[in-house]
């Protein structure tokens, strides 16, 4: 893959030297912004969060995650702290490019699901770590 060049004296970005609109021929190599991944899901599954991010890490993308794991660290979950780490968390979700959920197991809780609906309001691409069932199999088992 041919990688785009910018040009030092006008700022052109292109593919070849001498730059087309300015014919200097001062560069740097330009890349392209990397992608910023917001994780969601529930904060009981600390792996799922640490195997994700450093996946991304990997990958060259930036990743927004949670602040702490409330579940494993004895947060009140009913409290104002939570209330406020929420809303912290659609304020990343304004800020990336894509959520991926972390729906461990089909797990989806309420503030997934909420942070789910905002991020699909927002018009963000969302990405599942596992595959979601289907509206009609939710009901299914909602009845058992």
């Amino acid at each position: 893959m041919k990688r785009k060049i910018k040009c030092l004296e006008c700022g052109g970005i292109g593919y070849v030297k001498p730059c087309p609109a300015c014919n200097g021929e001062r560069y740097v190599e330009y890349v392209n912004k990397p992608k910023i991944v917001c994780l969601c899901g529930s904060t009981r599954f600390k792996e799922a969060f640490e195997k994700a991010e450093r996946d991304i890490a990997l990958r060259g993308e930036i990743c927004l995650t949670v602040g702490l794991f409330g579940h494993v660290e004895g947060l009140d979950m009913k409290g104002i702290d939570k209330a406020n780490l929420d809303v912290l968390h659609l304020r990343k979700i304004d800020l990336c490019d894509e959520v991926m959920v972390l729906n461990v197991g089909g797990y989806i809780g309420k503030s997934t699901a909420n942070e789910v609906a905002y991020a699909t309001g927002s018009g963000k691409k969302i990405v599942y770590l596992e595959p979601r069932p289907f509206a009609r199999d939710i009901k299914e088992e909602e009845k058992k």
